[in-house]
C-alpha cells in the first residue's frame, strides 16, 4: 500500500528538481517573498481563461487593491483599482507603440505636455495623428489643422480645414474647406465634395448648421472650389440632390412624362384590377380557375386539386378518462365539423396522444368517426391491455370519404371492453406542449384536368416491380413461356400433367406387365427393364442359430423384445440408440470392456454403484507429461444459485472445495467462493501459515487503512488514535492476519492485530526494540524513549529508520 507522507519543517528547505502543489491552494507566510525568474505566468498550462485575472493586495482581510484583467470574448480589459484616491503614476514613463482604446473620465489637471505646463498662457501641443470627441471640445482662439475634426467649435477657425467638417460651426471659418460637410448630428451629410474629377452634390439645405461667417472656398478633394464666396452672388459648382425646399405642387406636368406622389400612385394602383396587367388576360374566368403561364401570358385554366375549406381544432388541455366512460363508449378525445358546399370530398387528418393505465385485462380502441348523417367508423387502432400496462400512444389517422353536402362532424373517441382501465389525454413530452388535433379540409378534384390520356395497350415497367404486401390478380392465361401466371393456371396445369410419362426424363417405351423402371446414366433417363424377380423368394428355412455374414446395420429401425442380450464379446457403440418405445425393457451386460467414445455419457438411475476401488478422472488414451485440465466431483445445484465442486486445481496444485459459476464443459474452474467444510475431527498437519499475525473483528465507527492505530473509544468498539500516550490504545489494524479470530462479526469492522509481525503507521525516527505508543498525529504511532508502562504500548519495532517527519510503515512485533 502506498505510505501517507507529511513533511514539517521549522528550517530551510531546499527542493533541487521541480516542484508541483496539486492542490487547490498553496499558502507562502514570509514577510519577503523572493522570485529570480524575469517572468511571473498567471493561469499557466490551462486551455481557458477565468473571467478575472491579477494580483491583488489585502489588508485586515479585505482586497484595498488589484490589478486584474477581465476576460470578455477575446476583447479583455486590463482595471488599476485601489482605496479612495489612488492613482496609477506612470512618472518617468516612456509609452511607445502604446494604443489605448477608451478612456473614460480623464481628468488632467496638473503637469506637463511635451515640456509646457497645462494651464500656462502659452497652450501645451499634444501630438496626436488623430483625435477624436463626441462631446464639445473648446479649441480656444487656435486654428483647427488636423485631418478631421468631429463635434462643434465654439471658436473661431482661422486656417483651412482639410479634412471633413462634421458638426455645428458657431464661430468664423476664414479659411478653405476641403472635404465633406455634415450636419450635426454627424452622421447626415449636407455636401459631398466628391472625388478628384467628379462633381460636389448638395444633398440638403445648407440652413442653420454654420452661424458664423465663412469667408473662404469651398473645395472638393483635387482643389477645384465648389462655392465660391467671392461671386456675386456666391456661386456653387456641382449637383444639387433635394429639393426639400421645393413641391410640386405649383408644377405643370408634361404630356407623358409625368410625375406621381406616393399617395397618387397608391390611389391608381388600388383603383385597377388584374385583368388592366399587360401580361394578363382573364377572358373566360370561372370560379376555382387558376392562372397559368402560356409563354406570353397569365391565362385562366382549371386546377386539378384544390382545397376551398379548411377546419382544424387543437387540444393541448391534459385530463383524465375513467374506466366507466371508456367502457360506455362515451369517451371523446376531439371532435369538429366541416360544412361541405362545392364538393363531396373530404379528408380528416386526425392526431391524438394519450396515455392507458390498466389495472384489469381488456381491449382497448382509438377510432375516428363520422357522427353526423350515417355514423361511421371510419378508421380504428387496437390494443391488448393488461393490468400491469401503462404505455404512451400517439394515434394517428388520414382518411378521404365522398359526403354529401352539408354540416359534417368527425370525432376521435375511445372504447374499452372492460372498466378496467383508465386513459390520460396530452401527457407530458420529452419537449414543447403535446397537442392533439383533428383538421378537415373539403378537397376540390377537377375532371377535366384528366383530359388526352390514351391508354398504352403494352406498358412497361422502366425497373423492378415491388409489390411489397400487395398481390397481384386477375392475370390471363399466359401465351408464352415469359409470361406471367396465377397460381390457379399453374395448378390446373399440373393437374393435367397427372401420368409419369408425362415427365422429360421418363421413357416408358415397351411398357408391360411386371416391367420395372431402371436409369440409364447414358441417356440420362428412366426406362422400362425387365423384372427377373417375378419367382420370388422360395424354400426359406428357419435357423434357429443365425449368424450374420457381415455388419448389421439398424439404420432408422429398432431392435426390442422381452429376453436379454448377451454378448460376450466386446460392445462399441458410436451413436446413441434405443430399445422399443425409448426404453429398455431388459438387462444389458457386457462381459468385455464398454468404451463409449461421446462427449456426455448420461446415466439416469436412482442409485449408481461401482465396484472398482479407484475411479480416475481426466484419463486419456494417451497419458500427456502435464495435465492442464482442473478435474473433479460437481454438483449442479440449480439456475438460481452457483454449483458446487471439489476438484484439484491444476494452476495452485491442490484440492479446493468451492461454489462456482462454471458447469461440466470448464476446463479450468472459476471459484466464486470457498466452500465452508464440517466434519467430526479433522486429522491435518499445518507446515505453514500465509500471514505472521494473529486478529480478531472489532466494530468501528468508520473504515481505516491497514497499519491504522486504534484505541478502545468512539462510537462503536473501536476509533483511531489521536492522543499521545493513549492508555486505551487495542492495537493496530492489519492487513492480512493469519488467523482472524471473531470473523462472522457484522457491520463496519477492523480486524485489529492483537499478536505478531504487522505493519504500523509511525512518525519520527525509529531503532529496533523501541517501544511504539500513541502520538498526537491521528491513527499514528511513534517511538518512545526509554521504558514506560506496559499499558501504553502497542509493540516493539524490528526496524530501524531514522526518517525525522515523515508518516510511512515499519514491522512492528505485537
Amino acid at each position: 500500500m502506498a505510505a501517507k507522507t507529511t513533511r514539517r519543517s521549522s528550517g530551510t528547505i531546499h527542493f533541487a528538481p521541480e516542484v508541483t502543489f496539486a492542490g487547490n491552494t498553496a499558502t507562502i507566510s514570509s514577510t519577503d517573498l523572493s522570485i529570480g525568474d524575469s517572468l511571473l505566468t498567471l493561469n499557466k498550462g490551462n486551455s481557458s481563461l477565468p473571467s478575472t485575472s491579477g494580483i491583488e493586495i489585502e489588508e485586515a482581510g479585505s482586497i484595498i487593491s488589484s490589478i486584474k484583467y477581465t476576460e470578455a470574448s477575446g476583447n479583455g480589459t486590463w482595471a488599476f483599482l485601489g482605496k479612495g484616491t489612488s492613482k496609477v503614476d506612470f512618472n518617468n514613463a516612456t509609452f511607445e507603440n502604446f494604443a489605448l482604446g477608451t478612456i473614460s473620465t480623464v481628468d488632467i489637471n496638473a503637469g506637463t505636455i511635451d515640456g509646457v505646463t497645462i494651464g500656462a498662457s502659452s497652450h501645451s501641443t499634444g501630438k496626436f495623428t488623430d483625435l477624436t470627441a463626441t462631446g464639445k471640445v473648446n479649441l480656444g482662439s487656435g486654428s483647427v489643422t488636423a485631418t478631421t475634426f468631429t463635434g462643434a467649435l465654439t471658436g473661431a477657425v482661422n486656417g483651412n480645414v482639410t479634412g471633413n467638417l462634421v458638426g455645428n460651426t458657431t464661430g468664423n471659418v476664414t479659411g478653405n474647406l476641403i472635404g465633406d460637410v455634415y450636419a450635426s448630428n454627424t452622421t447626415t451629410k449636407i455636401l459631398d465634395a466628391g472625388t478628384n474629377g467628379s462633381d460636389a452634390t448638395i444633398q440638403a439645405t445648407l440652413t442653420g448648421n454654420s452661424t458664423g461667417i465663412h469667408t473662404g472656398n469651398v473645395r472638393k478633394g483635387d482643389g477645384t472650389v465648389i462655392v465660391d464666396v467671392s461671386a456675386s452672388p456666391a456661386s456653387f459648382t456641382g449637383q444639387v440632390s433635394s429639393i426639400a425646399n421645393f413641391s410640386t405642387a405649383n408644377l405643370t406636368e408634361h404630356a407623358t412624362k409625368l410625375y406621381f406622389t406616393d399617395a397618387r400612385a397608391d390611389a391608381r394602383i388600388a383603383a385597377a384590377s388584374i385583368n388592366t396587367l399587360s401580361d394578363v388576360n382573364t377572358s373566360g374566368i370561372a370560379t376555382n380557375n387558376i392562372l397559368q403561364w402560356n409563354g406570353s401570358q397569365f391565362v385562366p385554366t382549371t386546377v386539378g386539386y384544390s382545397v376551398a375549406n379548411w377546419q382544424t381544432a387543437t387540444h393541448t388541455t391534459n385530463s383524465t378518462i375513467n374506466g366507466t366512460s371508456l367502457a360506455a363508449g362515451s369517451a371523446s378525445g376531439l371532435s369538429d365539423n366541416i360544412v361541405v358546399v362545392g364538393s363531396t370530398k373530404v379528408r380528416i387528418e386526425a392526431h391524438s396522444r394519450y396515455k392507458i393505465t390498466g389495472s384489469g385485462n381488456c381491449d382497448f380502441y382509438a377510432q375516428l368517426k363520422r357522427t353526423s348523417g350515417t355514423p361511421a367508423v371510419l378508421a380504428e387502432e387496437k390494443y391488448s391491455v393488461t393490468a400491469t400496462t401503462v404505455q404512451t400512444i400517439n394515434s394517428n389517422f388520414d382518411v378521404f370519404e365522398t359526403v354529401g353536402a352539408g354540416t359534417h362532424t368527425y370525432a376521435i373517441e375511445f372504447f374499452a371492453s372492460a372498466n378496467t382501465i383508465s386513459l390520460e389525454t396530452n401527457p407530458a413530452q420529452t419537449s414543447g406542449t403535446a397537442t392533439s388535433y383533428i383538421q378537415l379540409t373539403e378537397v376540390i378534384v377537377n375532371g377535366s384536368i384528366m383530359q388526352n390520356v390514351i391508354e398504352d395497350t403494352t406498358p412497361e415497367l422502366g425497373g423492378a416491380l415491388d409489390a411489397k404486401t400487395f398481390k397481384i390478380s386477375n392475370l390471363g392465361a399466359p401465351a408464352a413461356n415469359t409470361d406471367a401466371a396465377t397460381k390457379q393456371y399453374v395448378d390446373d396445369q399440373v393437374a393435367t400433367e397427372n401420368t409419369i410419362a408425362e415427365m422429360n426424363d421418363v421413357d416408358t417405351s415397351g411398357l408391360a406387365n411386371n416391367k420395372i423402371l431402371k436409369y440409364n446414366s447414358t441417356s440420362s433417363k428412366w426406362e422400362i427393364a425387365d423384372d427377373n424377380y417375378e419367382d420370388g423368394i422360395v424354400n426359406v428355412v428357419e435357423d434357429a442359430t443365425p449368424q450374420l455374414g457381415g455388419d448389421l446395420d439398424l439404420n432408422t429401425a429398432q431392435v426390442f423384445g422381452s429376453g436379454s442380450i448377451n454378448i460376450t464379446g466386446g460392445v462399441t457403440a458410436t451413436q446413441t440408440g434405443a430399445f422399443k418405445d425409448g426404453t429398455y425393457s431388459g438387462n444389458v451386460v457386457i462381459t468385455g470392456n464398454l468404451t463409449v467414445d461421446g462427449d456426455t455419457t448420461t446415466v439416469d438411475v436412482q442409485t449408481l454403484e461401482v465396484e472398482d476401488p479407484i475411479i480416475i478422472l481426466n484419463k486419456h488414451s494417451s497419458q500427456p507429461a502435464n495435465n492442464t485440465t482442473d478435474a473433479g466431483i460437481m454438483v449442479q445445484r440449480g439456475s438460481s444459485e452457483n454449483n458446487a465442486a471439489w476438484f484439484w486445481d491444476e494452476t495452485s496444485d491442490r484440492f479446493i472445495a468451492a461454489t462456482t459459476t462454471s458447469d461440466g464443459t470448464a476446463t479450468d474452474i472459476t471459484v466464486t467462493a470457498n466452500a465452508n467444510m464440517q466434519a467430526g475431527t479433522a486429522y491435518l498437519t499445518a507446515t505453514t501459515a500465509q500471514y505472521a499475525d494473529l486478529a480478531e473483528l472489532y466494530t468501528s465507527d468508520k473504515e481505516y487503512d491497514a497499519g491504522t492505530v486504534v484505541v478502545h473509544g468512539g462510537s462503536a468498539e473501536v476509533t483511531q488514535s489521536t492522543t499521545k500516550m493513549d492508555h486505551k490504545v487495542a492495537g493496530v489494524v492489519s492487513s492480512n492476519p493469519a488467523y482472524l479470530m471473531n470473523s462472522e462479526e457484522k457491520g463496519t469492522t477492523v480486524p485489529v492485530a492483537l499478536r505478531g509481525k504487522v505493519p504500523v503507521s509511525v512518525m519520527g525516527p525509529v531503532a529496533k526494540g523501541d517501544l511504539i505508543v500513541t502520538s498526537d498525529t491521528p491513527g499514528v504511532g511513534e517511538a518512545h524513549p526509554g521504558v514506560t508502562n506496559c499499558v501504553f504500548v502497542i509493540g516493539k519495532a524490528l526496524e530501524d529508520d531514522d526518517t525525522e517527519n515523515l508518516v510511512r510503515l515499519i514491522n512492528v512485533l505485537i
